[in-house]
């Protein structure tokens, strides 16, 4: 199942609302002036946001990179905000050329059921363990094509995965080809949680969840669940995790002695 949807904003949230998020466009005269004043007449647009938009960082994030001195443009350094050409300027960061020439595109957001068997990467190849999330988009992208043909310069959106799930894992994986938007959601700063339902071979005994709270040790950092319970069903778990560092779920349950 693929959905697509207005840009989310996460950043909004009623204080008795928890991490839940929403799905609502902010106010249309905000957007009219952000729009306004990020670029101009020649089609030029901020820096910031040219860098932001092509996933640099957000865009005060990258308001900082020039104090700090490390962004060239057309070789030559910038240190406040200029408008630059997304078609024609070159740009660097810390001396890495960062590619803007999509800068300018519309922007998109989808929600997709991963199914089974899918791979949260880009990469093209032999040796993949699955196929591409991304594909699952394919439809979408050949419509886009279709209505695009005949358009000079036309080239369909490139999407990928804010965040991942693991080829065997099924369910809510959002893409985009904003940049700035999926840095903000997947950084701890966003207060973000992820739910996890989890089967497992037995149930488990009280000792095994409170263990499973105290958390585990992953690349020398130790990291524990928001959340540990059982559903109707006592061999399925649900687990909140804040970061979901890669296979913190099942390495979470596995180091308790239960089977996923």
């Amino acid at each position: 199942t693929v959905c697509q949807a207005h840009r989310p904003d996460f950043s909004q949230q009623p204080p008795s609302a928890g991490r839940k998020f929403s799905t609502k466009p902010g106010p249309q005269k905000q957007q009219q002036s952000r729009q306004n004043n990020s670029s101009n007449d020649d089609g030029k647009q901020r820096l910031t946001k040219v860098l932001a938009a092509s996933g640099v960082a957000s865009r005060r994030a990258c308001e900082e990179l020039l104090e700090k001195g490390v962004v060239k443009v057309n070789g030559q350094l910038v240190t406040s905000q200029v408008f630059v050409d997304p078609a024609k300027d070159r740009v660097e960061v810390d001396g890495k050329k960062v590619d803007i020439s999509k800068a300018g595109q519309k922007l998109y957001y989808f929600a997709v059921n991963k199914p089974k068997g899918y791979i949260c990467s880009n990469t093209e190849g032999q040796g993949r363990e699955g196929k591409r999330a991304v594909d699952l988009l394919q439809p979408w992208i050949d419509q886009w094509t279709q209505d695009n043909k005949g358009t000079k310069g036309a080239l369909p959106p490139r999407f990928f995965t804010v965040g991942r799930l693991d080829v065997a894992t099924t369910g809510l994986l959002l893409m985009t080809n904003d940049g700035a938007w999926a840095n903000t959601v997947i950084h701890p700063s966003s207060g973000l949680t992820k739910e996890y339902l989890v089967l497992v071979d037995k149930a488990p005994t009280k000792q095994q969840m409170t263990q499973m709270m105290r958390g585990i040790q992953i690349d020398g950092v130790t990291v524990a669940p928001e959340e540990v319970g059982t559903l109707e069903e006592s061999v399925r778990l649900r687990v909140v995790v804040a970061e979901g560092k890669k296979h913190e779920v099942r390495l979470l349950v596995s180091s308790v002695g239960l089977e996923v």
